[in-house]
């Protein structure tokens, strides 16, 4: 990595770089990290989608404290613990959480 003065630079000869190395420069600059598992996540707004790349279980990490979840296309509620869920997914299982920032004062 190469810092300048606005920006760094990050250079690769990978042709295809690695989750962990998108992690890596992700966390230098910053980003949250939903998970760690190498599973394709896509995040905007209220939404976050996962796609399961193998078997097992997930650990998504919220931005902070106080959100609910549901599953955007169910409308089941999802549980949340304090600022990550929990869950069993199988491989390229999809689900769509829509993530609410809790208006009761609690978390």
């Amino acid at each position: 990595m190469k810092e300048f003065e606005n920006y760094n630079s990050v250079h690769s000869l990978s042709f295809v770089p690695s989750a962990e190395l998108y992690q890596h420069i992700a966390n230098l600059s910053g980003a949250h990290i939903y998970n760690r598992t190498g599973d394709c996540i896509i995040a905007g707004g209220e939404y976050v989608a996962i796609i399961a790349v193998k078997d097992g279980y997930r650990r998504i990490s919220l931005p902070e404290r106080g959100f609910t979840a549901t599953n955007a296309i169910t409308g089941e509620a999802v549980s949340v613990n304090e600022c990550f869920i929990d869950m069993k997914m199988k491989e390229n299982d999809t689900i769509l959480l829509h993530l609410e920032k809790r208006t009761d004062g609690l978390w």
